[in-house]
């Protein structure tokens, strides 16, 4: 999944690509680029809550075939992997699963 950032997002985002890119510290890169570090923080904060949050986003497909006995698959897109069972796993177990922090 994607995301486009509003105009005001889209400063931000280049402004921290550009400090990142300068090899400064971000108070640093705010001084010489006459910016608020606190707001180079905040922002640097707020954009990284809006990527993480897009991509941690799971998509669920269940595929059910239609034989003389009913089998029912479950597929889960992540963003590094894509998991298949042959069964529906355990809910509780499968919640434990998508609830982990992307590493």
């Amino acid at each position: 999944m994607s995301h486009t950032f509003t105009a005001k997002q889209q400063f931000w985002s280049e402004k921290l690509k550009d400090a990142e890119q300068s090899g400064q510290s971000l108070a640093e890169y705010a001084r010489t680029h006459n910016l608020s570090a606190q707001k180079l923080y905040q922002w640097r904060s707020t954009l990284r809550n809006i990527t993480t949050s897009v991509t941690q986003q799971t998509q669920f497909t269940r595929l059910v075939t239609t034989t003389a006995s009913v089998n029912t698959e479950l597929l889960v897109h992540l963003p590094n992997a894509q998991l298949k069972f042959p069964t529906l796993p355990d809910a509780a177990w499968l919640k434990q699963l998508l609830a982990q922090p992307e590493t």
